[in-house]
């Protein structure tokens, strides 16, 4: 809070005037106030795995939550078939907006595949599982709504859709 304190000093010059005199001067000052405004808002992001009847119920995924140049930003928890892995939220301020009202973001969002998994036929298969590879991409727009928000949509979509990953199993073996 800011008060600027005014003393209006009026006095009779003797040839019948009055004289005005602000805090002492003779010229009136405008008093200035800067008001500040921040806002802020996030982005939550998850992966579906999809159930396969046909699969080991125990066995376990991971999703990673990538940047739009490939770096990693989060790797989920292990999760089961049929179960939603969330990533740690995205938090926004009014300096990753810099000067625009509204500014978009590239997010990627793949699972994660087991370094040794062998290649067959063109796909990642490990332990008779052949994974499923897609990448989805999510542009994520963050608008300031001037209201000291900033708003986010998934894919120009007020709410995020969950993206499910669904893998294929081939048991494997000889008599």
């Amino acid at each position: 809070e800011h008060v600027d304190e005014v003393t209006v000093t009026v006095t009779n010059d003797g040839n019948g005037s009055l004289v005005l005199s602000y805090n002492v001067q003779t010229a009136f000052t405008t008093p200035e106030w800067s008001n500040t405004y921040a806002a802020e808002g996030s982005a939550v992001l998850s992966a579906k795995k999809a159930a396969n009847a046909n699969l080991n119920s125990s066995k376990q995924f991971q999703f990673q939550l990538l940047d739009a140049d490939d770096n990693v930003l989060h790797t989920s928890t292990a999760i089961g078939q049929g179960q939603t892995a969330t990533f740690q939220s995205i938090p926004y301020t009014l300096a990753d907006l810099g000067d625009a009202s509204s500014k978009d973001y590239t997010y990627k969002i793949k699972e994660v595949i087991p370094t040794d998994a062998e290649t067959k036929d063109g796909k990642k298969v490990k332990d008779g599982v052949t994974y499923d590879e897609h990448v989805e991409e999510v542009t994520v727009t963050v608008t300031n709504d001037g209201k000291g928000s900033l708003v986010v949509s998934y894919n120009g979509q007020n709410a995020f859709t969950t993206p499910e990953w669904s893998n294929t199993y081939a048991a494997e073996g000889s008599a």
